[in-house]
């Protein structure tokens, strides 16, 4: 299973950056379909864009340092997004482990 990856960019709605203006410059730059991108949200001084992780590197790869609107972008990953099922087993197994210590600090 490929993993989601948010990644961090550096120019926001201050700076003419919109969901559009992304998906315009990731086929440009990068070769992505319009459709691979699966989600951004912009913000005044940067945004977020959520897609796959073999998407993530063809941006990092063809994307971070350009130039737009006068300034360089950088691209950076922000954070790794899993799926439910990944989430709740990472949990139980924490938890598991929290308990267990637990038990052996009653003990001693």
């Amino acid at each position: 299973m490929n993993r989601e990856l948010r990644l961090y960019v550096s120019q926001g709605s201050e700076d003419g950056m919109t969901e559009d203006v992304f998906r315009q410059l990731a086929t440009e730059f990068a070769g992505l379909n319009y459709d691979e991108l699966l989600g951004a949200s912009f913000r005044k001084n940067h945004g977020y864009i959520d897609l796959k992780g073999e998407h993530a590197q063809l941006l990092l790869d063809n994307m971070h340092g350009i130039e737009y609107n006068s300034k360089p972008l950088t691209l950076e990953v922000a954070n790794v997004i899993s799926q439910r099922g990944e989430r709740d087993e990472n949990a139980a197994a924490s938890n598991e482990q929290t308990t267990s210590d637990r038990a052996t600090t009653d003990q001693a």
